[in-house]
């Protein structure tokens, strides 16, 4: 399946585009995109994907209908 996973901030500056298109095997999980996605573009790494607006753990099953996001690390002080 084709997934879409939108990019903000540095990872979108990273990458040159609003969003990027992984393929992956059903059923999916979570991981699975984030390998994906890092796999393609290694410069991606550190950042934690969000499925429909929040944060996705491992396993998380993901759908075709998805909203995906990647949300880089952001630190302060």
């Amino acid at each position: 399946m084709k997934v879409r996973v939108l990019l903000f901030g540095a990872e979108e500056k990273r990458v040159g585009h609003p969003s990027v298109e992984v393929e992956v095997s059903e059923p999916a999980a979570a991981s699975d995109v984030l390998h994906a996605l890092r796999k393609q573009w290694p410069e991606l790494k550190g950042a934690r994907l969000a499925v429909n607006h929040s944060f996705a753990t491992g396993n998380e099953r993901i759908g075709a209908k998805d909203e995906l996001a990647l949300i880089g690390m952001v630190g302060g002080g």
